[in-house]
């Protein structure tokens, strides 16, 4: 059965273990948190130097200052038929129109022959996707929404889709590189242009490994479902060359017209152009991880950018995320563990890991193109923190809890080595209290009846407090009930209680006493002092005397110690008080003592009331004066006061 009861506790904590590491890692994979994975991607987008972009590649803008001053919208289709021919005429490599031809126009004609005779021109078309479909689902396409004229696709170079991905957030971060349209795997505008431009047939490639080979040395890094991570290089006017669709026309004409022109029109020899829409307020702009506004044109570009240069962004698979999970949260149990019952050292620590994590995640984003998850493993770091703090937390309370429990006990423990004292012995009154401040304490007191007429009264403090002090306590007033019988002469008591204390010296332990032995016949007392407080005669008339003052060797520092000790006469309701020094030491909030002086006036206003009723009126006192300043030290009172016969 013990058996039994050691595997299940091992067991289960390893079991819940498993299973919630399980839980984490499903959770990885399935990409639950991409929202704010996203918004940590666009951030690095942001911060990372901008990014090399080929000189290869060339926007041309219909932008505002285009429609402002060809006064047309659409533009007639002749206007682009004249922009084919003069790119044409200075060698442009490849044209792609961000331009959708969905409707006639009496220029089709126009353009067709355009376009055909240039052989280098892309046209593009939209299929209709479903809404939920996201990069990592293959790409279904039950219809295209807007369908190239016939007689223009028979025209161009290629022809291909130009749809993308809005994620949640309304920016668009992927790009379907195929779309499954009538059993067909349709391509990407883009990448038929790329095959084209690289001389490698778009039949030849084939899915590998989470890539798509055009060639051995051509590897698009794709997700699931054929989509690419868009590489935007950088800030829409920070990147690529940009040319106004109005000024190529412009500068040719002047050309041919003999005047000076604002463009050199050579520069585009070789070079492939994606002609767009730029102009402000128009459909084709939307938000991007680097902008608000970023024309569509320009992920056409980047698209075939990265396909060039070989810059590709690349998003670290469940696994990798998950090893990086695992290697982040195995470190910081560790340190958790190490550092345990120090949770400002181990925020810290959480803090800088999460940081470090950070900082390595901009890097190899920046200098890598590798998008490794941030924000899910920072949560998971800073979820465990807390779980550990709270965890200890529980555990250090359940810890309290059993030895508040065990200190009870032991405050009972000690409660029962001190003695029922008597109220009244023969004609001496007496009053008795003791506060501790913790559970346990070092204060001591004890009453030891020497025959018909004669009372021993002890009263000591254990240097410290708590448990050890408490344990001092309980071994001296052994020692003193074995000795208290042995004479009548209180500095012979303290003599041998002395030396059977210093047999066994602690080191920094030891006890101040007074011990006072009452004759009750004579109305007389004899006192004797080790290093303890003084002790007080109150006279029936209200005076105030000292009487040994503290002075003489603590107990248990040494052996074969000397004591002194002082006879005085009481007469009829005169007083004794005996105390501690937590009395005079108690303090408020400011730290002021409440101090002999204050014991003294409030032991001389009640000259007529009995012990108990002076002992009360001094706790009162002292709390008053205390108020809500916790209690620093054990304090033991009592009070002595003889009655007539």
């Amino acid at each position: 059965m013990p058996l039994y009861e050691g595997l299940k506790k091992r067991l289960i904590p390893g079991i819940a273990c498993v299973i919630l590491f399980g839980i984490i890692l499903l959770t990885s994979s399935l990409r639950l948190f991409d929202p704010y994975e996203n918004l940590l991607l666009d951030l690095r987008f942001r911060l990372r130097p901008q990014q090399p972009v080929s000189d290869k590649i060339v926007i041309i803008e219909i932008s505002d200052d285009t429609l402002k001053n060809l006064s047309y919208w659409p533009l007639p289709r002749d206007f682009h038929a004249s922009l084919v021919d003069i790119l044409t005429f200075y060698g442009v490599k490849q044209v792609m129109f961000d331009v959708l031809f969905v409707e006639p126009s009496p220029e089709d004609e126009v353009l067709y022959e355009s376009i055909k005779e240039a052989k280098n021109v892309y046209l593009p078309y939209v299929f209709e996707i479903g809404e939920k479909v996201n990069s990592q689902k293959s790409a279904s396409a039950n219809s295209v929404i807007a369908a190239l004229l016939p007689k223009l696709e028979e025209a161009a170079r290629g022809t291909g889709h130009i749809n993308s991905y809005k994620d949640a957030d309304g920016k668009v971060r992927w790009a379907p590189l195929f779309v499954n349209f009538n059993a067909k795997q349709e391509p990407h505008i883009v990448l038929r242009m790329a095959c084209d431009y690289l001389g490698i047939p778009l039949q030849n490639i084939r899915k590998e490994d989470g890539y798509l080979l055009l060639s051995d040395s051509v590897k698009i890094p794709v997700s699931s479902g054929n989509s690419l991570l868009v590489n935007y290089a950088g800030p829409w006017k920070k990147t690529f060359r940009h040319y106004s669709y109005v000024d190529i026309l412009k500068s040719f004409d002047d050309k041919l017209a003999g005047r000076p022109s604002t463009l050199d029109l050579a520069e585009l020899k070789d070079v492939v152009c994606f002609i767009g829409l730029t102009a402000t307020g128009t459909s084709d702009l939307h938000a991007v991880p680097l902008e608000n506004n970023y024309p569509m044109v320009g992920l056409h570009a980047s698209i075939l950018n990265s396909i060039i240069l070989n810059r590709y962004l690349k998003r670290a698979s469940p696994l990798v995320n998950n090893l990086f999970i695992l290697l982040l949260l195995s470190g910081l149990l560790a340190v958790l563990r190490k550092k345990k019952g120090k949770p400002v050292i181990a925020l810290a620590y959480t803090a800088g890991l999460i940081a470090g994590y950070a900082v390595f995640g901009f890097t190899v984003f920046a200098f890598q193109n590798l998008w490794i998850d941030l924000f899910y493993p920072s949560v998971l770091m800073l979820a465990v923190y807390l779980f550990a703090v709270i965890y200890y937390f529980l555990e250090e309370n359940k810890k309290r809890e059993l030895i508040e429990k065990e200190l009870s006990i032991a405050k009972r423990i000690q409660e029962s080595f001190l003695p029922q004292v008597p109220s009244q012995f023969q004609n001496l009154d007496i009053a008795v209290h003791m506060t501790t401040a913790k559970h346990v304490g070092g204060d001591l007191y004890d009453v030891f009846e020497l025959g018909p007429h004669k009372l021993g009264i002890l009263i000591g403090d254990v240097s410290g407090k708590g448990v050890g002090a408490a344990l001092f306590m309980a071994k001296t007033i052994s020692l003193f009930r074995m000795v208290a019988g042995n004479s009548d002469e209180p500095s012979d008591i303290l003599f041998q209680l002395n030396e059977g204390m210093a047999k066994n010296l602690q080191a920094g332990i030891f006890v101040t006493a007074s011990y006072l032995i009452y004759d009750g016949r004579n109305k007389k007392v004899l006192v004797a002092s080790g290093g303890h407080s003084a002790t007080i005669i109150i006279r029936k008339n209200g005076s105030i005397e000292k009487i040994l003052p503290q002075e003489g060797m603590p107990l248990g520092l040494s052996g074969q110690v000397e004591f002194s000790q002082e006879e005085i006469l009481l007469g009829e309701k005169d007083r004794i008080v005996l105390y501690t020094d937590g009395v005079v030491e108690a303090k408020n909030l400011q730290r002021d003592d409440f101090g002999e002086e204050r014991l003294c006036a409030a032991l001389a206003n009640g000259p007529q009331k009995t012990s108990q009723e002076i002992l009360v009126n001094i706790e009162k006192d002292i709390q008053s004066f205390v108020g809500k300043a916790p209690q620093h030290d054990d304090c033991t009172l009592m009070v002595l006061t003889q009655n007539p016969q």
